[in-house]
């Protein structure tokens, strides 16, 4: 089973989590929600701020989101970004590019334009390998390519799992896969029966996953999971849930265009 990445732990949850949706290259919402935070964590101690992958794709400046992961956060917090699939297929193209990638067709072509790289007007990226090789490795920074490399693809703390996207409900919590991890359907869960070896699992050691992954009009909180991802691409809102232990989900959000951020759990839907 493939389990090249690193899955983290937590003994003890901080006194404030913030699990991020997928950012997807919108770097001014990023910062705007990052900035939310800090305030909204100030003075209960060091806060942990988690992404839950798709940090790029799809929006107009990826390059700029690495940029700021290689950056330190505000005071008082913690950063970490876990890998999701887009990550995953950002690598592949790295390593194998082609003219024809499936990742260029789901948001790589603006990754790459975020980069200063335009498609031929005649041929796109259908260029000879050497040549569209020789362009990428020559744009995108080695500094982008190993963080990419180097990202955790989960995060276990007290009562929560995050990973990007699920679990393979039939396989137990420690043989999931990267693939599972980053590419799974987080709805699976919802139908899964309690005796599956991944519900088994989370009910033996109480735990609840937050993940993202698949877009939806609002945050979801259900009895399993929390879904996170509110495609900011196309709707203009980012999300983040903040975990405190003993308290209730709470919700916070930044939407583009918007005079104020809002941070409400009415925002939450319940399934």
């Amino acid at each position: 089973m493939t389990q090249h990445r690193r899955r983290l732990m937590l003994p003890e949850a901080p006194a404030r989590t913030y699990v991020v949706g997928d950012v997807h290259g919108c770097l001014d919402l990023f910062d705007a929600l990052e900035a939310r935070i800090s305030v909204h964590a100030a003075g209960d101690g060091p806060a942990l701020l988690v992404l839950v992958g798709d940090l790029v794709d799809r929006g107009p400046n990826s390059a700029g989101v690495l940029d700021r992961m290689q950056e330190a956060p505000p005071p008082g917090l913690h950063r970490l970004a876990l890998a999701g699939n887009h990550e995953a297929m950002f690598l592949d193209f790295l390593d194998h590019p082609r003219g024809d990638a499936p990742w260029l067709f789901h948001g790589g072509a603006e990754t790459l334009g975020s980069y200063g790289l335009r498609p031929d007007p005649l041929r796109g990226y259908n260029l000879p390998t050497r040549q569209l090789r020789h362009m990428v490795q020559a744009t995108v920074p080695e500094s982008h390519r190993f963080f990419l490399e180097t990202m955790p693809v989960s995060l276990r703390l007290p009562g929560y799992l995050i990973c990007h996207a699920g679990l393979n409900p039939a396989r137990p919590l420690a043989q999931q896969t990267d693939q599972d991890l980053m590419w799974s359907d987080p709805g699976a869960l919802d139908l899964a029966p309690d005796a599956a070896p991944a519900i088994a699992d989370m009910t033996a050691h109480g735990l609840k996953m937050v993940h993202g992954h698949v877009p939806q009009f609002r945050i979801g909180l259900h009895n399993r999971r929390i879904a996170v991802d509110t495609g900011v691409y196309g709707s203009g809102v980012l999300s983040a849930v903040c975990l405190r232990p003993g308290h209730p989900p709470e919700i916070l959000q930044v939407a583009r265009g918007a005079s104020s951020a809002r941070s409400s759990a009415s925002w939450a839907r319940s399934a």
